[in-house]
């Protein structure tokens, strides 16, 4: 299991983090990537970076459908997101 980063009393972070920015280029199908997050969480990584603009708008949306409705992941999973980046047109 990979080691923690404790922040504070209420919050700890996998050492490691996976970036997003690309899931879409990976081809997963739901159930795919359902299982691509259970076998993080597995090893340990529990941190997750995401940003609105990643994968053209679309990498949030495909990563909470893949985990919809599945209250006992989500309860696993730190979020790490950013907001309000514009994309140079």
């Amino acid at each position: 299991m990979a080691p923690r980063l404790k922040i504070s009393d209420s919050l700890e972070l996998s050492r490691l983090s996976l970036g997003f920015w690309r899931l879409l280029e990976w081809n997963f199908t739901e159930k795919e990537l359902l299982n691509f997050i259970v076998e993080l969480l597995e090893i340990g990584v529990t941190t997750f970076d995401h940003a609105d603009i990643y994968g053209d708008y679309r990498c949030e949306k495909e990563f909470g459908k893949a985990l919809a409705g599945n209250s006992y992941l989500l309860s696993h999973i730190k979020l790490e997101t950013k907001c309000g980046i514009k994309l140079v047109a």
